[in-house]
């Protein structure tokens, strides 16, 4: 019998934070979201933040890359 430890669902997959909504930000963290992973994009602007996550587009860097519905994006 192998001893092998205990998994805690909730612990095995821990939520990735992107902190800075720039191209190279988006970008990674809509692949991080991509690959199944919870992400959450931090952007510094309240208001770019909140357009950025009802339209699913950074408009201001990235205006036709469409990103991914896993992807938490948050000024908080």
């Amino acid at each position: 019998m192998h001893n092998q430890p205990e998994t805690n669902p909730s612990l095995s997959r821990p939520v990735t934070a992107v902190l800075g909504g720039g191209s190279f930000g988006t970008v990674l963290a809509n692949i991080v979201a991509g690959n199944g992973f919870s992400c959450r994009l931090w952007l510094r602007d309240v208001k770019e933040a909140e357009a950025t996550e009802s339209s699913r587009y950074n408009r201001k860097y990235l205006p036709d890359y469409c990103l991914h519905d896993n992807l938490v994006i948050t000024s908080d």
